[in-house]
């Protein structure tokens, strides 16, 4: 009975290629975006994490994944489209969390989980930004 109920439906009320998107969206921007990055998964978690880059162009998502670091230059250069220093600036905060583990001469830093994960997200913000440059 089943079986004939769901041919009854697909028959009925077919599905058209346009009315799909909604439920697969081959052309997911965040997802885009973060494949061009070295860390796919913190790229997207980050993003999918914050509403605002559910509907967020390319730019949108730059500033987005800038502000999760609190950076204060890297926002402004990108909203002047000023992105090789915007991409500099997202650079200066790995090398920023890098430094602060390597101060500790005794091995591993009270903020080595910190530590790496503002310099993985800069680096992701860093790609996102070369990115834009690069047209997209």
């Amino acid at each position: 009975m089943s079986l004939v109920f769901t041919s009854l439906i697909l028959f009925t009320f077919p599905v058209h290629s346009s009315s799909i998107p909604s439920i697969i969206d081959t052309s997911d921007i965040v997802e885009q975006t973060c494949r061009q990055t070295p860390y796919y998964d913190l790229c997207l978690w980050t993003l999918r994490s914050i509403p605002q880059s559910h509907n967020a162009n390319i730019r949108e998502l730059a500033q987005i994944m800038v502000d999760t670091l609190d950076s204060r230059d890297v926002p402004e250069a990108i909203s002047k489209g000023d992105y090789k220093s915007a991409e500099q600036g997202t650079f200066d905060a790995a090398t920023e969390a890098r430094s602060c583990e390597r101060g500790f001469s005794r091995g591993r830093s009270p903020l080595s989980d910190q530590n790496k994960l503002v310099h993985h997200t800069s680096i992701v913000a860093a790609a996102i930004v070369k990115a834009i440059a690069r047209g997209g």
